[in-house]
């Protein structure tokens, strides 16, 4: 068997805890966590950064010094092999500038580049209210495209995990969200079934572009 790659995970809520499955219900445990499940199963090691509240933009709670934490965490070696980035709601939930979510995002493709990883970005799920402008009139739509756009910029670099054809697609993946949030209509953090959806939907990303 050969060494497992290490991947460094930037992530917001949503890689960060296991929602309820049913109304009331307590959180999963973190055997659940898409993050787990991949490692478990691809011999890769992660290292979960997320934490509630990230975006890739912002001058707070956001990865917008992710260049720091890449060089951080892969020491004086640089040993890791990418990084796998799942922020990206809370830059149109916060609405974080879309110039600040890009230059973000293109700090850390260039810091890749330098070092000669590779970053999988995955692209941001449906959520409740994706249609409605925030107040910087963007739809989520408008951030998944810019991202995708810049992420395609850095080829051999770069790869863009689109949601299209994947169950995170519509409103059909309301069932993989928090039991309490699908009651309210206000769907946005995954449950455990989601969880493993989105990490079979992550192994087929990574796996294609041949990451894993």
């Amino acid at each position: 068997m050969s060494n497992p790659k290490t991947f460094l995970l930037f992530g917001d809520s949503i890689m960060s805890s296991v929602s309820p499955s049913v109304v009331g219900g307590n959180n999963g445990a973190a055997y659940e966590l898409a993050s787990h499940l991949v490692q478990e199963e691809c011999n890769v090691i992660i290292k979960n950064l997320s934490s509630p509240g990230h975006s890739i933009g912002g001058p707070k709670h956001s990865f917008a010094n992710g260049v720091d934490l890449m060089r951080e965490f892969g020491g004086m070696f640089s040993a890791y092999d990418g990084v796998i980035l799942q922020a990206g709601t809370n830059d149109f939930g916060r609405s974080i500038p879309l110039a600040d979510t890009i230059a973000s995002l293109t700090a850390i493709l260039k810091e890749a580049q330098q070092a000669g990883k590779k970053v999988l970005v995955m692209d941001s799920l449906w959520r409740w209210n994706e249609a409605v402008s925030n107040a910087q009139g963007y739809t989520l739509g408008g951030y998944r495209w810019s991202v995708a756009t810049t992420c395609n910029q850095y080829p051999g670099v770069g790869y863009f995990g689109t949601r299209t054809g994947s169950v995170f697609d519509n409103a059909s993946a309301s069932p993989l969200y928090s039991a309490d949030e699908v009651a309210t209509g206000h769907e946005l953090h995954l449950n455990a079934a989601g969880h493993r959806a989105y990490a079979d939907w992550l192994k087929s990303k990574a796996t294609a572009f041949g990451l894993f």
